[in-house]
């Protein structure tokens, strides 16, 4: 989570480059038990290049060095005030020697993805909330006011309820003064198409076992809920359509050519179940392994 214009090195630039190129860790964000927000005070900047599927407003009260939010790299210092969106990669790397602590303190509060989800924000007084969503996405800067200020250093104390209501008055007072400044062009989303394509490869090298949809997801780094939206949007299909459709595809090129048993086909594919074989047959071809063999039919993608 965490590392002036003026004040920044070429050599300092350099080591971040290098950083950059490689690809971001993925962070596990553990909330309190039961509950769905996250807030941490921290006095040292000293976690990798990461990210987490978890939405993320950080202020800096004091520190000064370089941040890479997504490709974006830059400059911070005192007062900075951002928002994430998530499994937006970030990093702070303050300005100093390593292993010296010139006192460097930071508020970080940390909520679900699906936050934004919540009935309350389908309520005329909640609604507009939710174009702050595209501003996470693209990591936005506001200014820190004492308004601000305050709900972060209460949040240190108060109870859960209360800290939901904290979070709730917070996102209010960046709504209402707009974001300064958007730090990416487009939203990070957009730039999900290279992780798709590597999960479906994945994915593919062994229908016959494929991996659960939750450990791919947590292979590309992502949560299991956006895993899966990203998956339906990618193939058009959910992820167990997905596999079926692939592996009677590679079955129905084999009925063609081949007088090897339907039996033993499902068998090589996975299916060890004739029940759940036949019934995904049916959905993909519209039509039974015999029926198809006899006549040759393909099925629709």
């Amino acid at each position: 989570m965490f590392g002036y214009n003026s004040l920044i090195s070429t050599s300092l630039f350099s080591n971040f480059d290098e950083n950059v190129k490689v690809k971001s860790i993925f962070e596990k964000v553990s909330f309190p038990e039961g509950g769905s927000i996250h807030h941490g005070h921290f006095h040292g900047f000293g976690a990798p290049f990461a990210h987490h599927p978890e939405y993320e407003v950080v202020y800096i009260v004091r520190g000064r060095g370089t941040r890479v939010i997504g490709q974006r790299i830059e400059a911070f210092e005192d007062g900075d005030l951002l928002l994430l969106g998530p499994n937006l990669p970030h990093w702070w790397k303050p300005l100093r020697p390593e292993g010296v602590s010139l006192g460097e303190e930071a508020h970080v509060v940390q909520f679900p993805e699906t936050f934004f989800d919540h009935s309350i924000f389908d309520l005329v007084e909640f609604a507009p909330l939710k174009e702050l969503t595209d501003l996470a996405s693209r990591g936005a800067t506001f200014k820190k006011t004492d308004a601000i200020v305050d709900l972060f250093r209460d949040m240190d104390h108060c109870p859960r309820p209360v800290r939901w209501l904290r979070l709730m008055e917070l996102l209010v007072e960046l709504h209402r003064q707009g974001a300064q400044r958007l730090l990416l062009e487009i939203p990070y989303e957009h730039l999900e198409p290279e992780r798709m394509e590597r999960a479906i490869a994945r994915l593919l090298e062994d229908l016959r076992d494929p991996p659960p949809l939750t450990v791919l997801a947590e292979e590309m780094g992502i949560s299991r809920v956006r895993f899966s939206e990203l998956f339906k949007r990618t193939t058009g299909m959910n992820y167990p359509r997905f596999i079926h459709h692939q592996r009677i595809t590679s079955i129905c090129q084999e009925l063609a050519t081949s007088r090897r048993s339907i039996t033993d086909m499902a068998h090589d594919h996975g299916y060890q179940n004739l029940s759940t074989f036949h019934r995904a047959f049916r959905q993909v071809t519209e039509t039974h392994p015999l029926d198809y063999r006899r006549l040759g039919k393909i099925p629709s993608s």
